[in-house]
């Protein structure tokens, strides 16, 4: 099974990291555009307004992108495969137009001051609409997958870059209009993309709205234990950026915003392996047990040292990238890379803690994970960044996410205990943790010697390989068939 997995994996990964690459770099390469048009303080105003919309768009699922998921590889009718997209896509049309409604009127009720921060109507307006049709075009992305139809997902994501270079260009051209002029392109760019989505999943589109509050029962049913923990998860993730521009400068927060952008590079990486490995194992999790927990077990520990080595690659090359991306101005986001790279690692790490509570339909359990450590952000940002700015975001939300695997662990293991090696598995986190930590210190610390970089990166990847794969398990990937 391990073999066989495997196999398809990693077939699916390589065209879903093609069109992810697509997605990401065309607009990674705007980015040295980006920073010599605006300011860290114009950045800062983007990064915040798109972390509003963002609760905007979590509230508005509602958990049903999770709906989709799991009933879409439960039920093989393509009727009732359908008719749950279907449902799903029109909730998240209503919920989300609402939603984006009322942030607008709010902001023009308060003179379009968006939490502190000073907007335009345009500004607000057209954020509210790529919020929309950009939470349209996720849906259909959870379609595409779900379908194994990953050159779709391809043709979307090189749409997606061009469109997005094409933007940016363009207001590189009409950067006097500011602002305003970005969220304009930036809907239409989103727009022409999310056109191209709904034309590819049209077949499983319907206008038929006979038995959709029923529909929307059954998805919200599941779906909905979910939303406080996509709430929680929300602060997670943007508590941060809300300390940020609450106890520093919106400056700060721009800075920030370029450290997590370098850093969401492993982010991008470690969702295109989840995009393909996601629908493999809803697959695994209905197999026999042994021989899931083995799969699963294996891949896990495979997740941990690959994505550690690549953590620590992406580090000891950042700061030579961020020289590359951004004038001097920018030179102090080296700062957050590091730990933002290592909340990435460990934020993946949760969907393997989480298999056992999908395998046991207790989806409220992932909610209750998150419960517990979006607190421990908040409290740990509220007294980490007044003294210390963007280092304190970055080591809280780090620290936060290492809880959060481990607690999603524990409850999810006694919801249905699939057999991990946890001792393994523990030592990889710490191990790959401590290194990230030292070579981000040197850096911060002005330690650039290319030597030492090297041997922690090697020491690293000789401690990562001796916890990682057992023997018989690299016997049996080698193995003929």
């Amino acid at each position: 099974m391990i073999r066989a997995t495997a196999k398809q994996l990693g077939k699916e990964t390589l065209i879903y990291g093609f069109g992810s690459a697509l997605s990401y770099i065309f607009p990674f390469l705007t980015v040295p555009i980006m920073t010599r048009i605006l300011t860290p303080e114009d950045y800062g105003s983007i990064e915040m307004l798109t972390t509003i919309f963002l609760f905007v768009s979590i509230f508005a699922a509602a958990g049903t992108p999770s709906s989709l998921v799991y009933f879409f590889n439960k039920d093989t009718d393509a009727q009732k495969r359908k008719e749950l997209f279907s449902s799903v896509f029109w909730w998240n049309f209503l919920a989300s137009g609402i939603l984006c409604a009322a942030v607008f009127v709010a902001a023009y009720a308060s003179d379009w001051a968006v939490f502190g921060i000073q907007m335009t109507g345009i500004i607000v307006g057209f954020a509210a609409l790529k919020s929309l049709v950009l939470t349209l075009q996720n849906r259909c992305h959870e379609l595409f997958r779900q379908q194994h139809r990953p050159w779709v997902y391809v043709t979307i994501a090189l749409l997606s870059g061009l469109f997005s270079v094409a933007s940016v260009l363009i207001f590189w051209k009409v950067q006097d209009y500011g602002l305003n002029a970005y969220f304009i392109l930036a809907f239409s760019a989103t727009a022409c993309v999310s056109a191209a989505a709904f034309f590819f999943a049209r077949h499983y589109l319907s206008f038929d709205m006979s038995g959709i509050k029923e529909r929307f029962r059954n998805i919200l049913t599941f779906g909905l234990p979910l939303l406080p923990g996509g709430i929680a998860t929300y602060f997670l993730n943007a508590a941060d950026r809300w300390a940020l521009v609450t106890f520093s400068s919106l400056e700060e927060l721009g800075l920030y915003a370029l450290a997590a952008k370098v850093g969401m590079m492993m982010t991008a990486v470690i969702a295109v392996f989840m995009m393909s490995f996601q629908p493999l194992s809803m697959r695994l999790i209905h197999e026999e047990h042994d021989k899931a927990s083995r799969t699963l077990d294996f891949f896990f520990r495979g997740y941990f040292v690959l994505f550690y080595v690549m953590a620590l690659c992406l580090l000891a090359v950042s700061p030579f990238l961020l020289k590359l991306l951004a004038p001097p101005d920018y030179a102090r986001a080296i700062e957050g890379v590091g730990f933002l790279c290592l909340s990435a690692v460990m934020f993946g790490g949760t969907y393997f803690t989480c298999l056992g509570a999908w395998k046991a339909e207790k989806t409220k359990l992932y909610s209750y994970s998150v419960l517990v450590a979006a607190p421990v952000n908040i409290i740990l940002n509220v007294l980490l960044v007044p003294e210390f700015g963007m280092i304190g975001a970055a080591v809280s939300t780090a620290l936060s996410m290492a809880i959060l695997t481990l607690v999603s662990f524990v409850l999810s293991h006694r919801a249905h205990a699939f057999q991990f090696s946890f001792l393994r598995l523990l030592l990889l986190a710490l191990t790959g943790a401590c290194a990230i930590c030292v070579l981000s210190f040197l850096i911060i610390g002005g330690m650039m010697d290319a030597g030492v970089f090297a041997g922690i990166i090697l020491v690293s990847l000789l401690a990562l390989a001796a916890f990682g794969a057992k023997p018989v398990e690299i016997r049996t990937l080698l193995a003929k068939s």
